[in-house]
């Protein structure tokens, strides 16, 4: 068996209008759930280690050496350091993006794909990490 879903096959110019419009969605869904719980500044808890590592991900002391992903990412963008709280801000409106862009593929309609995303930021993962 074969899902309908999976065989869908838009042009190119319906993949960049869905990927245009989840970049914005994505994005205001990420500004209303900052309406919830505003973003801290300053990184706390496990965060400052985090940051740390974003400075020097090569590093293999501290308490977090073996989750260097994120950090090292950052790190080879440039967002490292005192910039790393941006580079995990973005990656909560990447993700979000992500959640509208699929449901679009899904062939859900685009209430359908605002309506999740704006569920999703909305949950507790993408509400806790704006605070550490």
């Amino acid at each position: 068996m074969t899902s309908d879903a999976l065989l869908d096959r838009p042009s190119p110019l319906r993949v960049a209008a869905d990927l245009l419009l989840a970049i914005a969605f994505g994005w205001f869904a990420y500004t209303v759930s900052c309406w919830l719980v505003p973003p801290v500044h300053v990184a706390i808890g496990f965060g400052t280690e985090w940051q740390v590592m974003s400075e020097n991900p090569f590093r293999d002391r501290g308490l977090f050496p073996h989750r260097a992903l994120v950090p090292f990412l950052a790190w080879l963008m440039g967002l490292g350091g005192a910039h790393y709280l941006n580079f995990t801000h973005g990656l909560h409106a990447l993700m979000l993006m992500s959640v509208f862009f699929v449901v679009m593929r899904l062939r859900g309609r685009y209430l359908d794909a605002l309506l999740v995303t704006l569920a999703v930021a909305i949950t507790a993962p993408v509400q806790m990490y704006k605070l550490h």
